[in-house]
């Protein structure tokens, strides 16, 4: 009976192993295709907006914040051009660039990133891409 016992329990590991195994890719395919249909979804709102709406209502918005450091822009107050990425955030930095994120999971972020005039391109590493989609409008994922 124990040689039985031994075999069931080793099955019910292998089990819970193979189990594990299968979540954890399916984890993993589900975050690569999260994070294509992000980047569709980002090209596609650049493209119905067009760059030129967004870079325009970017410059409107540097009256408004060009003393500022970093700021976090309420969310109620967004050009209709940046609202329509329907952004969880946008920030202001000093140099007049604006991140609009429009997904958050845990210290993930993706979004579009306006680089000011003057602001070198953001060279993407290992922990933070930027793919250029038009100008000075980036869209970025850390």
């Amino acid at each position: 009976m124990t040689f039985y016992k031994e075999i069931r329990l080793h099955m019910q590991h292998a089990l819970i192993r193979l189990i594990t195994l299968f979540a954890i890719v399916a984890m993993v395919c589900g975050c690569d295709s999260n994070n294509e249909r992000v980047r569709r979804t980002i090209r596609e709102t650049v493209n119905s907006v067009t760059p030129e709406a967004i870079l325009r209502a970017a410059s409107e918005l540097d009256k408004r914040y060009v003393d500022s450091d970093e700021t976090l822009i309420p969310l109620d107050t967004l050009p209709a051009s940046f609202a329509a990425f329907e952004p969880v955030e946008v920030y202001y930095s000093m140099s007049g660039s604006y991140t609009i994120v429009t997904d958050k999971w845990v210290s993930h972020r993706s979004g579009l990133r306006i680089t000011a005039p003057r602001e070198v391109i953001p060279a993407s590493t290992r922990y933070e891409t930027y793919e250029k989609l038009s100008g000075r409008i980036y869209l970025y994922q850390n």
